[in-house]
């Protein structure tokens, strides 16, 4: 990454990691070993898969209860 370029393929990957939320996001977590930039967004992917998971069942709890 010289000059705070990124090149095409990081981009790619990055964007990869958010396809199919944790799953893609691990995938890429154990393919990229260098890239830091690419190892971010895989780790960003998979704590807001985490997190919309976890909201999810909070609201699927609360509507349960709800009947």
């Amino acid at each position: 990454m010289a000059g705070g370029r990124v090149a095409l393929r990081s981009h790619l990957l990055a964007t990869a990691a958010y396809a199919l939320g944790c799953v893609t996001g691990v995938i890429v977590l154990v393919l990229e070993r260098r890239d830091d930039y690419v190892r971010f967004h895989a780790l960003q992917s998979i704590a807001c898969s985490i997190g919309f998971a976890v909201v999810a069942l909070i609201e699927f709890l609360i509507h349960l209860n709800g009947h």
